[in-house]
């Protein structure tokens, strides 16, 4: 029997099981604060989120398990380009239908709902966006991958502005740039490009004044430790915020350990090409980045509501969407 497969499975068993025992904790943080929630949403049931967690999280398991047993070479770019393309039509869709198909939570547009079924297709898009980003760096030049990435950043910028969603606005624009460095080193063109999105930034919050005077307001307010939200608003933002329970932070701890056993089998895998590379750095990065804002958001330190967080939040596309992200980075390695 060849030993390194033996290996790879154990490491991979070891990654499966650490994403397992997260949303474990999640269906139970689920289950405490279903009634709360599924009263938010509008469900009769009271444990009715509890419930539909408890299926996207079996049916993320499955996904992830098949994933990671499919070949690369074959299949990668095949269900890379399908969750590229099949999120941006959504997300086309979201930005053209009437009202009643979108319906907005805090005046921001989430979830698309056709009969019955809600999908929030800009937890994929990511996904999607980090396969093209991998593509176009295989057999292609730089040039080409910095331009893709570019385009990336403003059709990004383009439907959050739409949608209103800037939380995952800050996550993907900030997700891009560390992909321009990773790609092209602390290089002239780097430094330029971080100093335009920058700035594109500071004259896109300058051009409206409610976003000013969100940011005067947060100012005022950060030297409270934690931000003071009633607990249905913050329950209803992000699961997340129910940060000082000791299961939660438990789950943080878990998020942590899971970024840390994907960084180590990005190191120690040897990869094929820079293509696959590219792409568990970037799923790598995602979950970082996400964490970081979301937890800078809870204390108080942003001033930009979160969005939900990748591996641990609670409806149906954060929980497919991050067992969909892991079942491909363990497709990889």
């Amino acid at each position: 029997m060849n030993i390194s497969s033996i290996t790879d499975k154990n490491r991979s068993l070891t990654l499966y099981s650490l994403v397992i025992t997260l949303f474990a904790i999640n269906a139970y943080l689920a289950f405490i604060f279903s009634p709360e929630l599924s009263k938010t949403f509008g469900y009769d049931t009271a444990n009715m989120i509890f419930i539909r967690q408890f299926i996207s999280i079996v049916f993320g398991i499955a996904i992830m398990y098949m994933l990671g047993k499919l070949n690369k070479d074959i299949w990668f770019n095949r269900i890379g380009v399908t969750i590229f393309v099949v999120s941006f039509i959504i997300l086309v869709v979201m930005s053209v239908v009437p009202a009643s198909f979108t319906p907005n939570i805090e005046s921001i547009k989430l979830y698309l709902v056709i009969g019955g079924v809600t999908i929030n297709p800009m937890l994929f898009f990511p996904i999607g966006a980090l396969w093209l980003i991998a593509w176009s760096s295989d057999n292609k030049s730089k040039l080409f991958t910095n331009i893709t990435i570019f385009i990336l950043m403003i059709i990004t910028a383009g439907f959050c502005i739409e949608f209103k969603n800037m939380g995952t606005l800050l996550i993907l624009e900030a997700l891009f740039i560390v992909m321009l460095v990773y790609i092209n080193g602390i290089s002239r063109f780097t430094i330029i490009s971080i100093i335009a999105t920058f700035g594109a930034g500071i004259v896109f919050i300058l051009m409206a004044e409610h976003r000013i005077q969100r940011i005067v307001t947060w100012w005022e307010l950060s030297s409270d430790f934690m931000t003071t939200l009633p607990i249905e608003k913050a329950l209803h933002e992000n699961i997340l915020l129910s940060l000082m329970d000791k299961i939660s932070i438990m789950a943080l701890i878990v998020v942590l350990l899971i970024f840390i056993a994907i960084i180590y089998l990005i190191l120690t895998n040897n990869y094929k090409n820079q293509s696959y590379k590219i792409f568990a750095v970037g799923i790598a990065s995602l979950i970082l980045i996400d964490l970081m804002l979301n937890v800078l958001y809870i204390f108080g330190l942003l001033p930009i509501y979160s969005s939900s967080i990748y591996m641990f939040g609670y409806g149906s596309s954060i929980v497919i969407s991050s067992f969909l992200m892991i079942g491909l980075f363990g497709m990889l390695i």
